[in-house]
């Protein structure tokens, strides 16, 4: 047998079972390896076994270059006799070692049994010991169960008490807005009445000007182009008798308030949506509009816009002024698509009135039979206008006690789902509107007398409440009884005591934030941050926050100031990462699916079922898909339009996010027709359904 490396073991095996010639082929391969222990230790087992040829080359001379790896080999009943004595040596070895475990075993268990005796007497003394101090600590249990009754017995009456006088206080707040509002709207009413003339005179001086892109010179001096819409504007300046008409006020006239005052006030009468001119539509209108001709005149300085700023104009000079004093006078400027429709048609039907009256002029006798046809007519349209619109009144009636019903049945579900779930609403509505904010290097200005100084701190990331805690959240988690304010506004105590309430049902740190913080987080996000609905707010460690001209901290007063919540907490940051995944927020909105029938088809189509996504399509699940971006902003729960989707459902049919297919619920009109019917959708948004 030829050995070699892949065969090697395969040998061994036979050697070991008493193969001879294998025996003395594995000596020779070990030689050949220059492994010479391994080789003579082979040759001595053939020899033994009898191989003549193992005995020459056993006992002849053997040449090796490195007779040092020689070693001295025993024969094979030598080394089995010093194996049995050591096996001997190591069974007496063993037995001498049982013999001392058990022995040792015997008295540990002799020791084990005097000591349960030992604590069987020990046991009995402390349960006397126990009897008696449990009967002691019920005594005194029942005593001040009977304290604790009667203290809840005095915080009940306490609160029920507390809880009558806001509720007082909330009918007067409402009654005191309802007349508030009433004796606005009998305001309205009454200009509008009496003054209808007047209005409709204004209404006719507004002046069409059409749209053009215009070079124009900024204060600096800059040229730009702007680009100018279609508008109205009205001839002549808006007089103090015209102020008078509609604001019935005439003292203010004159300044920046009052025109604003004035134009919301004829939207607010008219229903078209009017305006201060901007600096391009008034410097536009008064040089002649497209023609750059036949300029209107005007007094200077001239309001234009919202902002403190006039215009003046001395001839063929154009200057800017800043606006400080009250003695401007204002035009007034309507881009409704509304008004310039109603003014295109009212021009339309003059026309087509003078040209009738030609013609009736001409075809006197045709005119005259056309008309008794157009009355008859008249007479039958305003019939069958009259039987619609009672038709119509009687589908309103029974729609809005639908409606009535429906909200009556939505608010009795909204109540006990609120009783439920007592305070997961507003936890869960709280962390939806929490925003994170990449920490790093903030700036900070300070002002120190009439200076302002800069410096830079450095703050972790954290996550910040986008708007301020309300009034509604805090009452539910603290007290039912606090005073609700027009600002949202609380004391100091509240807010720290919210805050420590909040972090122990919660079970994360929140606390209100640091100036650094807060001023990181306007600067960082600032699309995803709420304008402050107060002019100051609290920070950690003490004072608030004041918004004016520069961002400065004063300490704090006893009327209080808004507040956000802030954590640093990592877990929560990574949750809320991990939510605002764009891919999460795509999946979550696909999540919510439902089945419904409908018929496909105008009367006896068969029925089909389709599955819809039950969510309309927001700003957030539009950017999510399009721009892969699945953060909060300010507008993240408006309604994306149908004009405004563009290529969303391409590119959400193209991802890898679901496997199925959808389609646009507005795209199969049976469907959406029965779906929009039983109210199941709203009929502001757009929404998907699963392609079968």
């Amino acid at each position: 047998m030829t050995i070699t490396k892949d065969n090697v073991n395969e040998a061994l095996q036979q050697a070991n079972e008493g193969n001879v010639v294998v025996q003395y082929d594995l000596a020779s391969y070990y030689k050949s390896e220059c492994d010479y222990y391994n080789a003579l230790v082979w040759y001595i087992q053939a020899a033994e076994q009898g191989n003549e040829k193992a005995l020459e080359l056993l006992f002849a001379p053997i040449e090796i270059e490195d007779k040092s790896k020689i070693v001295e080999i025993k024969p094979l009943y030598v080394q089995k006799a010093e194996e049995e004595a050591t096996r001997k040596a190591e069974e007496i070895a063993k037995r001498k070692a049982e013999e001392e475990v058990k022995r040792k075993a015997e008295e540990e268990a002799k020791r084990i049994e005097l000591e349960r005796l030992r604590r069987l007497a020990e046991a009995a003394n402390a349960k006397r010991k126990a009897e008696e101090e449990a009967k002691r600590k019920a005594e005194e249990a029942k005593q001040k169960a009977a304290e604790e009754e009667a203290r809840r017995i005095e915080e009940e009456k306490a609160q029920q008490k507390a809880g009558e006088e806001a509720r007082i206080k909330a009918e007067e707040e409402a009654r005191r807005k309802a007349e508030e509002e009433e004796k606005n709207r009998q305001l309205i009413e009454y200009i509008r009445v009496h003054s209808k003339s007047k209005i409709q005179t204004l209404l006719d001086e507004m002046v069409y000007v059409e749209g053009k892109s215009v070079a124009m010179r900024n204060s600096q001096g800059e040229a730009y182009i702007a680009k100018i819409d279609d508008f109205y504007v009205k001839r002549n300046i808006v007089t103090p008798e015209d102020y008078e008409t509609l604001l019935l006020q005439p003292k203010n006239y004159g300044s920046l308030e009052s025109a604003q005052q004035y134009v919301s006030r004829l939207s607010e009468i008219t229903g078209y949506g009017f305006s201060l001119p901007s600096y391009e539509q008034l410097d536009y209108a008064l040089h002649g509009g497209i023609n750059y001709d036949n300029p209107f005149l005007h007094p200077a300085p001239l309001i234009y816009s919202a902002e403190s700023t006039n215009v003046s104009n001395a001839g063929q000079e154009r200057t800017l002024t800043t606006y400080k004093k009250s003695n401007a006078s204002f035009r007034i400027v309507c881009t409704d698509p509304k008004y310039i429709e109603m003014r295109k048609k009212a021009a339309e039907e003059a026309k087509r009135k003078e040209e009738e009256e030609a013609k009736r002029k001409a075809e006197l006798d045709a005119i005259r039979r056309a008309e008794q046809e157009a009355e008859r007519k008249a007479k039958e349209e305003k019939r069958r206008r009259e039987e619609e619109k009672a038709r119509l009144e009687a589908e309103e009636a029974r729609r809005k006690e639908e409606e009535r019903k429906r909200i009556e049945a939505e608010k009795t579900a909204r109540k006990l789902a609120e009783e439920k779930a007592r305070l997961a609403p507003y936890i869960n509505s709280l962390f939806n509107n929490m925003i994170f904010v990449e920490g790093g290097e903030i700036r900070i200005n300070k002002i120190k007398g009439v200076n302002i100084e800069t410096h830079t701190v450095v703050v972790d990331d954290f996550c910040i409440l986008r708007g301020v805690v309300n009034h509604d959240a805090v009452s539910k988690f603290l007290y039912s009884s606090i005073e609700k304010n027009e600002y949202e506004c609380f004391p100091e105590k509240v807010v720290k005591d919210f805050c420590l309430k909040f972090s122990r049902i919660t079970g994360i740190k929140f606390y209100i934030p640091t100036r650094e913080q807060l001023e990181g987080a306007y600067n960082a996000r600032i699309y995803a941050m709420s304008a402050p609905p107060h002019s100051r707010e609290w920070l950690d460690g003490g004072g608030y926050l004041g918004y004016s001209s520069f961002l400065h901290v004063n300490d704090a007063k006893t009327e209080g100031a808004t507040f956000r919540l802030v954590t640093t907490d990592e877990n929560f940051i990574s949750e809320l990462k991990k939510k605002n995944n764009w891919e999460n927020v795509v999946v979550d909105f696909l999540s919510n699916q439902e089945a419904y029938e409908y018929k496909h088809g105008l009367f006896f189509g068969e029925k089909r079922n389709i599955t819809i996504v039950t969510q309309p399509i927001t700003r957030r699940v539009w950017n999510s898909v399009m721009n892969h971006n699945g953060e909060m902003e300010l507008n993240s729960n408006e309604l994306v339009p149908k004009k405004e989707l563009g290529d969303f459902l391409k590119r959400l049919n193209e991802s890898d996010l679901d496997l199925s297919q959808f389609d646009y619920l507005h795209n199969n009109p049976y469907a959406y027709g029965a779906l929009s019917a039983r109210k199941v959708i709203d009929e502001k948004g757009v929404y998907l359904y699963l392609k079968d």
